[in-house]
């Protein structure tokens, strides 16, 4: 299926001439309406699924073993993949500086290095597995809050998935990874990264068919479909641990980070759906809280969550925050 991408060019700053427009931010409970996993059954929903006999299977259970002193392979209480990317981060770090002493110490460095990579391969293929369903499926739901928000909306995506791409590539909707200045084109951040992006310099120039350049360092394909795309099979995706020891290091997704920052100050309404403000995602919360008060009060702050946490969107973001408990598929079809 080819996608309506119209635009990588990383253009982050608001226009003038964009005048008011609406933020919508979109967390796991938004793909979960898809059978999507949350975070804390992601990890065990890709273990089950992947060859037991391969060494980076191996390897995860012995780290997953050596790190979580509560984990029995026999019940298969994986840890949430969140939590478990950010104890990557930390073995990646002590065994930094430990380097000298490292003689004999398995988790070496490199050794985190690669699971981290591993995994993050492993994420990646497993959610593409989900396009065949998507490509085919009933995506109207989706189709029918991007039409009542219309086209002057900015999409800050926290999901790693491709939901609302295909939903508007479905329905001809063209749609850029940055801020549009085109009214007909729908603005999409990703500050987590997506699975249908990929470092450039994994590859080489005879295999960027169907891969588009973003900015410096990515490429982005230019296709929904995973079979389009071989040359992109084994190779590391941009995925962005949401854990506290998170740094954008790389200039290309500081640029997302500045487009998410701006497009927050400057919403006339904002719109979180299935996000829960975890609170291991320490900078994702920092720049949301600038949407209340000390930065705008006058915005409209609507929360759709099935849990009930108005008391925690008012006290972190905005007093005037409110939440409609419910799905997103329930809310949906609330809308006019």
């Amino acid at each position: 299926m080819e996608t309506t991408l119209n635009s990588v060019n990383l253009v982050t700053r608001i226009p003038k001439k964009f005048g008011k427009y609406n933020l919508v931010i979109l967390g796991a409970g938004f793909s979960k309406e898809y059978s999507y996993p949350l975070a804390d059954q992601l990890m065990k929903d890709i273990c089950t699924k992947s060859s037991q006999n391969s060494q980076r299977m191996k390897d995860l259970i012995r780290f997953v073993t050596h790190f979580y002193q509560d984990f029995d392979i026999e019940k298969q209480n994986y840890p949430d993949i969140e939590d478990f990317l950010g104890m990557l981060d930390v073995a990646e770090h002590y065994a930094n500086i430990r380097s000298s002493s490292n003689i004999g110490y398995y988790w070496r460095e490199n050794k985190v290095t690669e699971l981290k990579n591993g995994i993050k391969r492993m994420i990646c293929d497993y959610l593409w597995s989900f396009q065949k369903i998507n490509v085919c499926g009933d995506l109207s739901k989706i189709f029918k809050m991007v039409e009542y928000f219309n086209h002057k909306t900015i999409y800050i995506n926290f999901n790693y998935d491709l939901l609302l791409e295909t939903a508007l590539s479905k329905n001809g909707i063209k749609y850029c990874y940055g801020i549009s200045g085109d009214p007909d084109i729908i603005s999409i951040l990703k500050p987590h990264g997506s699975i249908n992006w990929f470092y450039r310099g994994r590859f080489k120039p005879h295999e960027f068919s169907n891969l588009i350049n973003y900015g410096e360092t990515f490429l982005v394909t230019n296709t929904l479909n995973f079979e389009d795309i071989e040359q992109c099979k084994g190779r590391d995706p941009v995925i962005i641990s949401p854990t506290p020891s998170k740094r954008i290091e790389d200039h290309d997704l500081k640029k997302v980070w500045t487009g998410f920052s701006s497009s927050v100050h400057n919403a006339k309404t904002l719109t979180i759906i299935g996000y829960s403000l975890p609170k291991a995602d320490r900078l994702t919360r920092l720049v949301i809280r600038r949407a209340g008060p000390k930065h705008q009060n006058c915005k409209r702050i609507t929360i759709v969550r099935r849990s009930d946490h108005e008391a925690e969107y008012k006290n972190y973001i905005s007093p005037y925050a409110r939440q409609i408990k419910s799905s997103f598929g329930d809310w949906v079809s609330t809308l006019d």
